[in-house]
């Protein structure tokens, strides 16, 4: 039997097949064919030795693949998509030099798309260098924990220590020192004990200190003593340890269980921080970036960094040792950490690692340096201070070393601001700028 097909049902057909042929060929309908996709380059930071740089596209470019980073006559490397967004960091650059990028990616065997060129300038290596000297009272016990630098002339260092001040052959209990330029002043500060652990300070008649609970000295050494326990903000078993703040009236303390208080220049809050660990180093910058250090109370090798992100702490790394594991992504020991210019920069047991809050990117700053405490005051000003005498200074390039030349010490903390420093201990360590 011979089935005859409708004339009307024949012209449909035809005309489908013409469309789904149409749809094959026709290059405009498919974004991938190069037509409408569009690549573009930004410069997000650039320091001496390396760039961190933005690719964006308006597509998914996970479907590219891959892209190529050039200069005007060479490739310089080949390249991974992560999504329409993908920052990364050129490292291996060299100091106060003029450099040009672009990117290019292939959209099919026949065609490319080029973002436009950047250009940019590396930071210079800062020229700095440093000597270190030590002064210790004459005392069988001296354990000082912090210090603060208002100038050359004028340091204030923290602690506990007895002296015999006035010759009848008993030692008296001091806890503060402040070096005048000349020598340093033995200081008893009624309000506050022997175990202050940190000190911030605005003006001479503006200075905060932990011991445990937050303390404000004002004017002629007087001032108040915040229980914050008894205002049930932390419980009485809580001792704070570690300070932060950008203002007088923004200012955080952190200590043991996760426990985590803001002063808003009125009242005091206590916060969540996303841990029961013991924070043990704290730090964050003028854009509202914040990061923590915290050690596990029950395992002393295990630390973790944790960054606020959308007004939600979350954790950047984890270290299960003190030598870590590279290829698992775990940098060893956190020791301590510094946000500056919205990065963070972790001394870790293996190398200082840099965290990039806007676009997540994090890379590494070989040179493995240990550390108590660190202080940026630009991408190629950073002081690490150890607690074994020494302090590692970062110009943009490479790690030196300033030792104080003074065996069996140990150091706490301390303070830099960009001319000088000082490390408290055992002795109290003044590092110089020749």
């Amino acid at each position: 039997m011979i089935f005859k097909i409708p004339k009307k049902v024949i012209r449909l057909l035809l005309v489908l097949s013409i469309c789904m042929y149409s749809c094959k060929e026709c290059p405009t309908e498919n974004p991938q064919n190069g037509e409408d996709t569009t690549i573009s380059l930004n410069l997000i930071h650039r320091d001496c030795i390396s760039a961190l740089i933005q690719v964006e596209m308006n597509v998914d470019s996970t479907q590219l693949n891959t892209f190529l980073l050039k200069n005007d006559v060479d490739t310089l490397g080949e390249y991974h998509f992560h999504g329409s967004d993908t920052a990364l960091t050129i490292s291996n650059l060299e100091p106060s030099t003029d450099y040009s990028f672009l990117v290019v990616s292939p959209v099919n065997k026949n065609k490319s798309i080029r973002s436009d060129t950047v250009m940019f300038r590396t930071m210079d290596l800062s020229n700095k260098q440093f000597t270190a000297e030590t002064f210790r009272y004459n005392t069988v016990f001296m354990v000082m924990r912090d210090a603060w630098i208002f100038d050359e002339n004028n340091i204030w260092v923290i602690g506990t220590f007895d002296l015999d001040t006035d010759g009848d052959g008993y030692e008296e209990p001091y806890n503060f020192s402040i070096f005048n330029g000349n020598e340093w002043q033995p200081k008893l500060i009624e309000l506050i004990g022997n175990w202050g652990s940190d000190i911030i300070a605005f003006s001479e008649d503006d200075i905060w200190v932990l011991e445990c609970s937050p303390i404000n000295i004002m004017s002629d050494f007087i001032g108040e003593r915040y229980r914050l326990y008894n205002q049930g903000i932390i419980p009485d078993t809580i001792c704070l340890q570690a300070m932060y703040s950008i203002s007088p009236s923004d200012i955080y303390f952190a200590g043991p269980s996760g426990s985590l208080v803001h002063y808003d220049g009125e009242e005091f809050s206590a916060l969540d921080s996303g841990t029961d660990f013991d924070i043990v180093n704290i730090d964050g910058d003028e854009y509202g970036n914040m990061a923590y250090v915290a050690r596990n109370p029950h395992n002393s090798q295990e630390t973790q960094v944790m960054i606020l992100k959308n007004g939600k702490w979350q954790e950047l790394l984890h270290s299960y040792s003190v030598t870590g594991n590279l290829s698992e992504g775990d940098y060893g020991y956190l020791n301590c950490l510094d946000v500056f210019d919205g990065f963070v920069y972790i001394v870790t047991f293996n190398h200082l690692v840099r965290y990039h809050f806007e676009t997540g990117n994090i890379s590494r700053i070989y040179g493995r340096q240990s550390g108590i405490e660190m202080f940026i005051l630009d991408h190629n000003d950073i002081m690490i201070f150890t607690s074994y005498g020494s302090s590692f200074f970062y110009n943009g390039k490479t790690f030196t070393e300033i030792s104080d030349g003074t065996p069996d010490t140990y150091y706490y903390s301390g303070h830099y601001n960009g001319q000088m420093g000082c490390i408290a201990g055992d002795h109290i360590c003044i590092v110089r700028q020749q």
